[in-house]
């Protein structure tokens, strides 16, 4: 080595350091700050290098430790580059500037793996959204393409809009059905009712009514709505007696009205301010028996989340009015 070079070396973390003379350089492998593998680089080479490719500056090791220390291959070429090498370096060729990241033996950049990690979740996020977006289309009817789903729509839109009225229909028929209903049920004096949430049912209590009543040829079909504000305070014992006293006064509210007929399709829901609490689907029948039931009549029940969806088949128009 000329004692005029500058020299640059790694650290174990790739940092670089220098440039130190050639002198410098030998003294940091004598000590063991550098080694074989350090990768060290001046002016002249056309990349990093180890450092035990430059002659001189890695001590060699004593006898006892050279049986221990891996064999060097036998064809890699020790650099001379001390005077006389006879190796000619041109002047042209300017050392990388600090902070560059080494080069690999091959000359080019080592890759990150952040980099590789980052492509990953690109490709995550990407098929996520096309299987969301093949799911987003695969064919579900939206619920505006539901039948009756527009008709229900305008239905209980009156009900959250008229705050001071409580009783509506979509006819003479309906509003007289609805008048009826509302008078029984403020009557109607259930203990576990009472006991819950007591004056909920009586005359200042806060019952509003809906009733849609329609006739498509021979087939007529009655939907009484129902909506108790305070529904959610009740127990679950008393929403249950509520239910029950929904569909037996909405059956009597038929009474004298041309859809007392046992065939009239009825359709009892009963609400809060929100949601719907049931959905009662049957027909307007007394019991067979001398003991009648409330429930007498109910042909399918639906509570939850799916019981708001139950109407809208009964607001659908026929196919040849739409």
């Amino acid at each position: 080595m000329s004692e005029e070079q500058q020299w640059f070396y790694t650290d174990s973390t790739g940092a670089e350091h220098g440039p130190v003379s050639a002198d410098e350089l030998q003294q940091l492998g004598a000590t063991g700050a550098i080694h074989a593998l350090t990768d060290v680089w001046t002016e002249g080479l056309e990349a990093w290098v180890p450092a035990s490719e430059i002659e001189g500056v890695i001590p060699e090791a004593p006898p006892q430790a050279a049986a221990s220390a891996p064999p060097e291959p036998a064809h890699q070429p020790h650099i001379n580059l001390g005077v006389g090498s006879g190796i000619h370096l041109e002047s042209s060729i300017t050392p990388r500037p600090m902070g560059q990241p080494a080069a690999t033996p091959y000359g080019t950049t080592a890759k990150s793996p952040a980099k590789w990690i980052v492509l990953a979740i690109i490709a995550l996020l990407a098929i996520g959204l096309g299987i969301y977006f093949a799911l987003s289309s695969s064919g579900e009817p939206k619920p505006e393409e539901t039948p009756g789903f527009m008709e229900y729509s305008k239905a209980n839109n009156l009900i959250n809009k008229k705050k001071n009225v409580d009783i509506l229909g979509n006819n003479t028929d309906g509003l007289a059905i609805s008048k009826a209903f509302a008078a029984g049920i403020k009557t109607h004096n259930d203990p576990a009712i009472e006991e819950s949430f007591p004056g909920l049912l009586g005359k200042d209590g806060e019952v509003r009514t809906y009733t849609m009543a329609k006739t498509e040829g021979e087939l007529k079909t009655t939907i009484i709505i129902v909506q108790v504000l305070k529904l959610k305070l009740l127990s679950a014992k008393a929403q249950a007696a509520l239910a029950d006293s929904v569909w037996l006064h909405a059956k009597s509210a038929l009474a004298h009205t041309p859809y007392q007929d046992p065939k009239t399709r009825l359709v009892v829901a009963l609400r809060d301010a929100e949601t719907y609490a049931k959905v009662m689907i049957g027909h307007p029948v007394a019991s067979d028996t001398t003991e009648q039931k409330a429930t007498d009549g109910i042909i399918e029940s639906h509570s939850g989340d799916e019981a708001e969806t139950r109407l809208y088949p009964y607001f659908a128009r026929p196919k040849k009015d739409q």
